[in-house]
């Protein structure tokens, strides 16, 4: 009889090996929502954040030296209408951050 029961506990930790592997894959699974979901929270900081960081045009008050985007614009024609601080570039290079981060979390929340 010893021999049956011996066979009978060993066929039931067999049975029971793939419940305990789905039951450690559940806790596995979430474990990884909830880091998914910290990097979410974290990503739609760093956009918020992002948005604040954003720059004006270049201004001096000998306008001469400014930037044609600056608010009074720059008295050299020779600038044209393009910006030539950086500003432009800076910003449009944030808002690609920005919208790959937003992209992360499912767009605007």
């Amino acid at each position: 009889m010893t021999d049956f029961m011996d066979d009978f506990r060993k066929i039931v930790e067999m049975a029971n090996k793939p419940f305990d592997e789905i039951e450690r894959l559940q806790e596995e699974n979430a474990c990884l929502v909830s880091e998914i979901a910290e990097l979410r929270r974290l990503a739609l900081i760093a956009a918020e954040n992002l948005k604040t960081m954003k720059i004006g045009h270049r201004y001096c008050e000998d306008s001469w030296y400014s930037c044609p985007k600056a608010e009074d614009g720059c008295s050299d024609e020779r600038q044209g209408d393009n910006c030539n601080c950086g500003a432009d570039s800076f910003n449009e290079k944030t808002d690609k951050i920005i919208h790959l981060l937003e992209g992360l979390v499912g767009g605007n929340k």
